[in-house]
């Protein structure tokens, strides 16, 4: 028990949100996995600097009823971290701190930008999950699964090995163009992207500022589950907007005062307003 407390301490410590098989018997599962797609994601928080891009690689878990986006580096360092507890009751010997540390320091994690967990489906058909961690709070909301109203087009583009057909939408203050494919006919897509006749493999925003690109696609061969377990503080997605833009304007001064830094610890730097471009720019 004390070696797994150890462990959730550290991953609290480093910010290695627990999605998957960290536990040796794993946490509930709930769907099995029948597509991953791993998906190469950009986007811009400094819009006065737009050839600074912020890049990472997500996975896109899509299961029976459900599926799950979120940062690839926590794919991989769940799955590490798995190993270390394994080895550990296998073995009834502690793991320690510098066999954590560099299994770590292997992944690389997502920026904060790309930084979140995002459910479609869950907890229940028609609803969506959203988690992210940030200020020493874990966030999570839930929204209806959106409706897009796609315009659709018969202009065609090959992404990934597979031919595409574009489609274009506005939704909360950007149009986005996607290109999506009928021979994997699962409505479903990157990030909040759904409700096509067939999966979206590639997105972008007219001005360029997030792009979403499938780079991999794999059938599964043996059986993989969908793993969950929950931040805990609920929020409406409208206080969950504002929180976000109080951490970014002032991360010292919204991080002060939690459990963890009652007291700040944090240099000046930590103070000062950082650039935040967030992606939805209106609330419907």
């Amino acid at each position: 028990m004390k070696q797994i407390l150890f462990l959730l301490f550290l991953i609290n410590l480093y910010h290695l949100p627990v999605h998957s098989e960290i536990f040796p018997d794993g946490p509930p599962a709930v769907d099995t996995v029948r597509i991953s797609c791993l998906y190469r994601q950009i986007c811009v928080m400094d819009t006065l600097n737009p050839e600074k891009k912020v890049k990472d690689l997500m996975l896109l878990q899509i299961g029976n009823q459900r599926s799950k986006y979120f940062p690839f580096s926590t794919y991989l360092s769940d799955s590490a971290l798995h190993i270390l507890v394994k080895k550990s009751y296998d073995t009834g010997q502690r793991v320690s701190e510098q066999e954590i540390f560099t299994e770590i320091k292997k992944h690389t994690r997502a920026s904060m930008a790309n930084d979140f967990t995002l459910f479609k489906h869950y907890p229940q058909k028609g609803q969506l999950t959203f988690m992210q961690y940030f200020g020493f709070d874990n966030n999570e909301y839930e929204e209806a699964v959106p409706d897009f109203h796609w315009k659709l087009s018969n202009d065609t583009l090959t992404v990934c090995g597979y031919l595409c057909t574009k489609a274009t939408t506005t939704f909360r203050g950007r149009n986005y163009k996607v290109w999506y494919t009928k021979e994997i006919p699962v409505s479903d897509g990157p990030w909040k992207f759904n409700g096509l006749p067939g999966l979206i493999l590639k997105a972008i925003d007219e001005q360029g500022f997030f792009s979403f690109e499938c780079t991999a696609i794999e059938i599964p061969s043996g059986v993989k589950s969908i793993y969950n377990i929950s931040y805990g503080r609920k929020i409406s997605r409208n206080e969950f907007n504002k929180a976000m833009q109080r951490f970014m304007d002032n991360m010292g001064a919204y991080s002060t005062g939690s459990p963890l830094t009652p007291e700040s610890p944090f240099p000046a730097s930590a103070y000062k307003k950082r650039p935040y471009n967030p992606i939805e720019r209106t609330d419907e």
